[in-house]
């Protein structure tokens, strides 16, 4: 149980961590939906 628990902690620290990088790269950018986002990464 207590693995579980770590694995799901150590996953939403991940999230959390790529959330605020793209948050921090795309914060002033407005997209309208998910394809423009598609094109964003696309094009890196």
């Amino acid at each position: 149980m207590r693995l579980i628990i770590t694995t799901q902690v150590s996953t939403r620290a991940n999230f959390r961590a790529k959330l605020c990088v793209a948050r921090q790269k795309h914060g002033n950018q407005t997209f309208s939906d998910s394809v423009e986002l598609l094109r964003e990464d696309r094009n890196r």
